[in-house]
Order: structure tokens, then C-alpha cells, then sequence
């Protein structure tokens, strides 16, 4: 019989948790990520952890070297199905829009970027660049992305509703 496998969705601190669980356990594990790195998502401040939790600190170094684990970053869920108590998942892994084999975490993009928008791992009280980039230090994974909102704020706030990217767009193309 071959093993288990076992889908974890959520490369955060839970997530991490889980699938080390899991794969200690015996089981084939997938931990499926929507952001380009694991680790990223910071717990409120108002939160109150055991020092010993593994929230507080996730070991991504147990999960990338665990032989019973597959990672797959920048993903999304598409599909599901089911039949006889069996599941297949589509899952859709965008394109990094960093090459890490070629960044030199030299972080002059973070200083470059001309980009700026309101820092959602902050609550939205400050702002950041487009540059996502997770702190070795903290979240110990060291990789960039550069994060493109859905809606840009001129179009958020815009009272007619203009696409302006689209507008602009067809300025340009005449």
C-alpha cells in the first residue's frame, strides 16, 4: 500500500505546523502556499502566544529538508473533485516575478521602487513598496517578490469606476 497523501493549504505558521506533523506521521504531504514564500504571515499584535508555540517561530528549514514534503509557492487552489472518498486538486502556480537564482539580495529594489502602497502586514496604518520581501530573521526565508494589487487606488477611488490602467493603455496604443 502506498502512502497517505495529505494537502496542507496555507504556508503560515499553522501550515507549516501541520505538514511537519503530518510527515512525521508517515504521510505524503503537499503544503500548497498562495504567496511566493512560506512563513510570511505575521500574527496580529494583540495576540497572545506561548513562547514554546510553533507560531511563534515556524521551522521552514524541518519542512524544506523533509523528504516526506513537496512545496509549491505562489499557487492557487482551481479545482476539486471527489469520487469513492478520493480527492484531485488543480492547482495553478503563478510565475515568480523574481528570478532567485539570479537575485543577489542586494535589496536596491526595495530603495528603487518608485511604487507605493499601503502596508497590509501593518494593518494598512503605513506604506510600503511593491517589493515583498521576507526577513531572514524573521520569517527565515529571504525571498522577494514584487506584489501587484488587484485594483490600483486611483481606480478604487475613482467616482466614475475607470479601468485607468486600460485607459492609459489605449492612450498609448493611439
Amino acid at each position: 500500500m502506498s502512502k497517505k497523501r495529505v494537502v496542507v493549504f496555507g504556508g503560515d505558521a499553522a501550515g507549516v505546523a501541520a505538514a511537519l506533523q503530518q510527515a512525521e506521521a508517515g504521510m505524503q504531504v503537499t503544503l500548497v502556499e498562495t504567496s511566493p514564500s512560506l512563513g510570511g504571515e505575521l500574527l496580529p499584535q494583540t495576540r497572545v502566544i506561548d513562547g514554546d508555540s510553533p507560531f511563534l517561530q515556524p521551522d521552514l528549514e524541518a519542512l524544506r529538508s523533509h523528504p516526506n514534503i513537496e512545496v509549491i509557492t505562489n499557487a492557487q487552489l482551481v479545482k476539486t473533485k471527489s469520487a469513492n472518498g478520493k480527492y484531485a486538486f488543480q492547482i495553478r502556480r503563478r510565475t515568480p516575478r523574481v528570478d532567485m537564482e539570479k537575485c543577489t539580495d542586494c535589496k536596491e529594489c526595495i530603495r528603487v521602487c518608485p511604487i507605493h502602497m499601503y502596508d497590509d502586514f501593518n494593518e494598512g496604518v503605513g506604506f510600503r513598496t511593491a517589493i515583498d520581501y521576507f526577513n531572514p530573521e524573521t520569517a527565515r526565508s529571504g525571498e522577494y517578490n514584487i506584489f501587484k494589487e488587484d485594483m490600483p487606488i486611483c481606480q478604487a477611488t475613482c467616482p466614475a469606476n475607470l479601468n485607468i490602467r486600460s485607459y492609459a493603455a489605449l492612450i498609448a496604443d493611439g
